[in-house]
Formats: C-alpha cells, structure tokens, sequence
C-alpha cells in the first residue's frame, strides 16, 4: 500500500480499498489514539490518521468545535460498541 494511504495528497485522493486498508491498519496499533489525537489536535489535513479520515476530521471539528471534545464523543462511541458487544 502506497504510503500516500496514510499521509494523504493534496493531488491523489485515496481509495475506498486505501482507505478501509489503513483504517484496518490503525485498529491494531497500539499509538492509534494518541495518533488520532495528534492530528486533531494539529489539524492534519491529509491522510489517515489513528483512522481517522480528513474528511471525517474536518466533519468532526466542525461540529464539535474543539479536539478534546471530538475525543470525548468519540470514547464514547467506543465505550456503547464494547457495551453493546
């Protein structure tokens, strides 16, 4: 997988097979959520990140306004998947 998949381009948008690659790939990294808040936090514009896409990023700080929220919401969601598994 071309590493474009994780760091995004301004010219090469990715694939759904990219995409769901790289979102399987962040699921099992142990840094997945300190990688997710980084580039919430930083505002990364491109790429997957603790798989998160640009534009469910930018959707979610739309929304949300600020990263600890978008954080808070998405520990939540987390927390109804295990419950509800």
């Amino acid at each position: 997988m071309p590493s474009v998949a994780f760091y995004g381009s301004t010219e090469i948008p990715l694939t759904r097979k990219e995409l769901r690659l790289a979102r399987g790939i962040c699921a099992s990294c142990p840094v997945q959520r300190s990688c997710m808040i980084a580039s919430l936090r930083g505002r990364e514009r491109y790429g997957v990140w603790g798989g998160i896409d640009e534009k469910t990023r930018r959707r979610l700080l739309r929304a949300y306004k600020d990263w600890r929220a978008v954080i808070d919401y998405i520990d939540a969601v987390n927390a109804e998947r295990t419950r509800s598994a």
